[in-house]
Parts: structure tokens; C-alpha cells; sequence
């Protein structure tokens, strides 16, 4: 049987359509990805450079007693203000270094983060931050 004259036959869409469907699902796909783990990453930012900060306070705070009874100054000591520093970072979860330097204690605080969506090489990053603190 012959088709109508004024009838075309529909052709098949030979599957673009679920070509166009899995292109986009991938799309959308690394866009979750990028809200996802870019959101996280900030978090973990913010809070690498929070720890910074309350690490440096906290060894700002360790003074050198034997300065102020000698010598009627207040500064810090700098072995305690280091080893402080390093335990707020380790109480924290984080790892750092510090550093002393007359009054001022300077810490800098590396959070771990590890992808949850988008793989990153290892799917292992740092959040790092430095921060600053001077016992006046």
C-alpha cells in the first residue's frame, strides 16, 4: 500500500534527541558540581581563615611572664604563643604553622577538602589563610 499523495512520512529522528538529553544532563551535571564543591570550598575558605585568626589570637595572648616582672613589659612568649597556636589549629582539625616575631604572632591554617562532585586531580584540596595578631 502506497501512502496518500498529500501525506509525508515522518522521519526518524535517528536519536538526536537523546544525544541533545545526555549532553545536557552532563551539563547540568557539572554545574551542580561546580554550586556544589565551589560553595564548599568557600566554606572551608572562611573557615580556615577563622581558625587563623582565633590561632594567632590565642598565641598573642600567652605573655612573657618573666619580661613583665623583670623588666615591667608586657610581651609574648614566643615558644608558648607558637606551641598555643599550633594546638588551636590541631584541636580544630586544621594543620598550620606559627610564626613569632616580637609581639606579633602570625599563623597560617590549611583546612583539608576533598571533592564530593567534580574530581580535582586527587579530589584532595587545602583551604588555606593567614592571619595576624599583636599583643599591644
Amino acid at each position: 500500500m502506497t501512502p496518500p499523495r498529500g501525506r509525508r512520512r515522518r522521519r526518524d529522528d535517528g536519536g538526536r534527541v537523546l544525544v541533545f538529553v545526555v549532553v545536557l544532563a552532563g551539563a547540568i551535571g557539572a554545574c551542580l558540581g561546580l554550586v556544589v564543591d565551589g560553595g564548599r570550598m568557600l566554606i572551608d575558605a572562611t573557615r580556615a581563615a577563622t581558625l587563623a585568626h582565633e590561632a594567632a589570637r590565642a598565641g598573642a595572648r600567652e605573655l612573657d611572664a618573666t619580661a613583665l616582672a623583670q623588666e615591667g613589659r608586657i610581651g609574648v612568649d614566643a615558644d608558648a604563643a607558637r606551641r598555643r597556636a599550633l594546638e588551636h589549629l590541631r584541636a580544630a582539625g586544621a594543620d598550620g604553622e606559627a610564626v613569632v616575631e616580637g609581639d606579633a604572632v602570625t599563623v597560617t591554617a590549611r583546612v583539608p577538602y576533598t571533592t564530593v562532585i567534580l574530581p580535582l586531580g586527587s579530589g584532595a584540596a587545602q583551604a588555606r589563610a593567614t592571619a595576624e595578631a599583636i599583643e599591644n
